[in-house]
């Protein structure tokens, strides 16, 4: 759900390959979460074959109440750190985001 949160016009076929599964795995899934009524499929307006996967808005909602709590969750555990060992966490994440930009790049 996440992946469809940070993605308003994802599709099926590229959710599958962001979470690495297959297509019929994606198609159950989302046919579940269909059912519970969190995600809605539409239909491209240009080309009808192409179907895209929204939120609805009990989605949306059951989302931004999961990141605020893995937010609140992590704000807990950084909380008992010092100074010296946030900056390290912070220099570290600096790290990751250059290593990945130049993946990206690649």
């Amino acid at each position: 759900m996440h992946e469809i949160y940070l993605d308003e016009y994802i599709t099926p076929s590229v959710l599958s390959k962001r979470l690495s599964i297959t297509i019929p795995n994606t198609s159950r899934c989302l046919h579940s979460l269909t059912k519970m009524v969190y995600v809605i499929k539409v239909k491209d307006k240009v080309d009808k074959r192409i179907t895209h996967i929204e939120l609805s808005l009990k989605g949306i909602d059951l989302a931004q109440s999961s990141f605020n709590h893995m937010d609140e969750s992590m704000l807990k555990k950084v909380e008992v750190l010092n100074s010296g060992e946030l900056a390290k966490i912070s220099e570290s994440f600096l790290i990751l985001m250059s290593l990945f930009k130049n993946r990206i790049k690649e």
